[in-house]
């Protein structure tokens, strides 16, 4: 797919997603958490269509302080923008292939064996590894259930164009990724709606 073909799908496969209402913007609404009361003065009662790259790129680390309904609705603006503009997108390329990836188990179970291998516990024998681990694998749990609450939320053609949108970060910029991300986003979950 060219950029042209992978924006058009993106923004009509988007285009009828409804704003979540200012008050569905952030996933903590209690005001006592300033990342998400920044966000939710950031983007409320804006309309994903009109997010200027430069607002889109002060606002890259925004993702993960959606609520699944934001999160979803805001998504085609970063995608058109790092697809547009992929270098000046700067690392909000590394966030979205992030949050579009299935966390896995397994990527606690490497770095248990990394930290073995290395003897890195032995080296810091102050650092209580199998906690941080044990903590990591909590985390990671909480972290596949968010992703699961909001791709559950999308629509097949959401998904075809979640889907292109890889498939051309892999064609076009697969260099920039070194450790096989877009593979891993790709083979855990979008490859369903290849």
């Amino acid at each position: 797919m060219t950029k042209d073909e992978v924006i058009d799908e993106i923004k009509r496969a988007f285009a009828s997603v409804p704003y979540p209402g200012d008050s569905r913007l952030v996933y903590d609404n209690s005001g006592s958490h300033l990342e998400c009361n920044e966000v939710q003065a950031a983007f409320k009662g804006k309309e994903w269509e009109s997010l200027s790259p430069e607002f889109l790129f002060e606002q890259r680390y925004s993702l993960s302080f959606f609520s699944h309904e934001a999160f979803n609705y805001y998504l085609p603006a970063f995608l058109i923008f790092v697809v547009n503009d992929f270098y000046n997108a700067d690392d909000l390329s590394d966030n979205l292939v992030l949050a579009l990836t299935l966390p896995s188990e397994i990527d606690v179970v490497v770095v248990a064996n990394a930290v073995k291998r290395y003897k890195i516990d032995q080296q810091m024998p102050d650092i209580d590894f199998d906690e941080i681990l044990r903590n990591q694998l909590h985390y990671k749990n909480q972290d596949i259930h968010n992703f699961i609450a909001r791709v559950t939320q999308l629509t097949r053609d959401q998904g075809q164009a979640i889907n292109h949108y890889l498939t051309f970060m892999k064609q076009e910029f697969s260099g920039e990724f070194t450790d096989g991300e877009l593979e891993k986003a790709m083979d855990r979950y979008w490859f369903i709606f290849a």
